[in-house]
């Protein structure tokens, strides 16, 4: 397994959704709506999962 180095590990959901955002801004098709909207719920899931298991640790 390949172990990302933290500046770029901790930033990830927030880029997913930013570009998913984005995708949804500029792409007028269904596949670029649809991977916007994936990328936006693949964002929020990995902060929420991150999130869950940080506060386990307290």
């Amino acid at each position: 397994m390949v172990k990302l180095p933290n500046w770029l590990y901790e930033p990830l959901p927030f880029l997913y959704v930013a570009a998913g955002a984005l995708a949804l801004w500029r792409l007028d098709d269904v596949v670029g709506e649809l991977s916007g909207l994936l990328l936006i719920s693949a964002g929020l899931v990995i902060a929420n999962m991150r999130h869950e298991y940080r506060k386990g640790w307290k």
